[in-house]
């Protein structure tokens, strides 16, 4: 069946025409209208059940995707459920690796105390040799000072060689002052004797000059003491004092020759010693200075190294206490995560349940679909027969349609003769109302010069005859109207009765029971659907 076909209309011109024209040929009118709305009521059970079978489909599709898209999305969150699990899983699987992982990094923390308390003692031993250095140090910055003081000393002593010659020339000066009261000791010569045998020989001298300057001192103290007692001595003789005076000058120069030697001999022997000492202690200062800087380098590595394990220590406990927060995070999303599942295998048992009574609700409508289709399918056959009666009623309406082509034809013919006549014939009329006026003798018959020509007038007045044959008792109104010129009308009226559904709508509009004025023209061609129009309105 084509879609301008399922398009039809029941209230539409062409199935109005169809329905027309396939009772036109009936010569019963209750038949025709019979037969006419039995054809309507099919039509239109026909399009009822039609309209509703496409609606059933409709709805039968729509339910179907609907139930389609809950099965995709129920297949979604199957999907998501299973990669939920596989989430859980694999985090199941770190879990377990977590303790192993935890129990590593506590080990590896262990060692790194471990490491961190040798270093600690190592940095201590460090310290102890780095006091003991600092020790060292001292004592031999100590011994140092002492040394350079020694050297302050030793440098100084040339100037205390001096006042000490100094001191033996006043010595002298005094001796020289006590010869002249050694006559006032001549007398005493046994005293002068033995005490000029107390005075030092030059091999005494040189013993007390290797000695050293304390004992020479202290001999030379003596010898003023002797010298003092000699001089009080006023009974030398003058042999004595002369010779005490050669003897004395003549120790003079030998204990400023020794003396001079000696400090000499001292001063460089002490010098040579000092100076290999101070060398000595310089060469082991540097070392001592060198193995300090050492050791402080060391000792600064040592600590850099002691903040660095103490920043990793700290860097690998803050990643402990975050493994454990981390641990109990992935406990807790465990557990909220396993009542999650639980309550999506319970959504899922729901569902699939759901799915199976759809799947069986959805049978069942599959079922009714395929009858409803057979019962289409049927009525499309039903139909198909019909549009093939309507192909053949269509073929008869062309032909009759030639017929009423070539009838109107034949009309424009008519009008153009009735045209023609129609002053003849309003001539007539004219003389005929003078002839009544003149109340002469009615006229049965046109007179013999007034006759009509019988070929295309015959033909006519036949058709004329055949109309009011046709429309004789159908009525126009429900009452009488004066004033009208039925010629006018009929000369109107004929051409719109020429349709062959002329006669079923007018029967048509009178059996409605309408009331008003209506058009002829839209009578004719609508029936009873005909709209009523103002009355005066023409």
């Amino acid at each position: 069946m084509s879609t301008s076909n399922r398009n039809l209309s029941i209230d539409s011109p062409a199935v109005t025409v169809l329905l027309d024209r396939i009772t036109d040929g009936m010569g019963d009118d209750r038949l025709s209208q019979l037969i006419r709305q039995n054809l309507v009521e099919a039509f239109e059970r026909a399009k009822a059940s039609e309209n509703e079978a496409i609606k059933k489909a409709e709805r039968l599709d729509a339910e179907r995707a609907s139930l389609a898209q809950k099965q995709q999305e129920l297949e979604a969150e199957q999907l998501a459920l299973q990669e939920h699990q596989e989430a859980l899983h694999n985090a199941a699987e770190s879990l377990k690796a977590l303790p192993s992982r935890v129990k590593d990094l506590s080990d590896e923390f262990d060692k790194l105390n471990t490491g961190l308390s040798e270093e600690r003692q190592a940095a201590s031993e460090a310290g102890s040799s780095y006091d003991r250095i600092e020790a060292q140090t001292t004592k031999a910055a100590t011994a140092l000072d002492k040394l350079k003081k020694q050297v302050e000393a030793l440098t100084g002593m040339p100037q205390g060689i001096a006042t000490l010659t100094t001191t033996i020339g006043a010595i002298q000066t005094g001796q020289t002052g006590l010869v002249d009261q050694v006559t006032d000791v001549v007398n005493k010569v046994g005293d002068l004797t033995t005490t000029v045998a107390g005075v030092p020989t030059e091999a005494k001298i040189k013993e007390l000059v290797e000695a050293g300057p304390t004992g020479l001192v202290a001999e030379v103290k003596s010898t003023s003491d002797v010298v003092k007692t000699l001089a009080t001595k006023a009974d030398f003789e003058e042999w004595s004092k002369a010779r005490a005076e050669a003897q004395a000058k003549s120790n003079q120069e030998a204990i400023s020759r020794c003396v001079k030697a000696a400090l000499k001999d001292f001063q460089d022997s002490t010098m040579a010693e000092y100076t290999q000492k101070l060398e000595r202690y310089e060469a082991a200062d540097e070392k001592k200075r060198e193995a300090f800087e050492d050791l402080k380098n060391k000792a600064m590595a040592l600590e850099d190294r002691y903040t660095a394990r103490g920043q990793r220590l700290a860097t690998l406990e803050k990643e402990n206490a975050e493994l454990k927060l981390a641990l109990q995070e992935r406990d807790q999303e465990l557990a909220s995560s396993s009542g999650r599942l639980e309550e999506l295998a319970k959504n899922l048992a729901e569902a699939e349940a759901w799915i199976g009574s759809r799947n069986t609700a959805l049978g069942e409508t599959m079922e009714r679909v395929k009858r409803r289709d057979k019962t289409i399918a049927e009525a499309n056959e039903r139909i198909g027969r019909r549009d093939a009666t309507i192909s053949e009623v269509k073929e008869q309406i062309v032909r009759k349609d030639k017929t009423i082509q070539e009838a109107h034809e034949l009309m424009e013919s008519y009008k153009e003769a009735i045209k023609a006549k129609d002053s003849e014939m309003e001539k007539m009329c004219a003389r005929l109302e003078a002839a009544k006026a003149q109340a002469t003798p009615p006229m049965t018959h046109w007179p013999e010069t007034q006759s009509l020509d019988m070929g295309i007038l015959s033909r006519l007045s036949k058709v004329y005859l055949a109309l009011s044959s046709e429309f004789r008792d159908i009525p126009t109104s429900n009452g009488s109207y004066g004033g009208f010129d039925l010629r006018q009308i009929a000369i109107k009226i004929a051409p719109k009765l020429m349709s062959p559904q002329a006669k079923p709508m007018l029967l048509e509009f009178l059996t409605s029971g309408a009331e008003g004025w209506h058009c002829l023209q839209q009578v004719v061609e609508r029936g009873r659907r005909a709209e009523s129009v103002p009355e005066g309105v023409t």
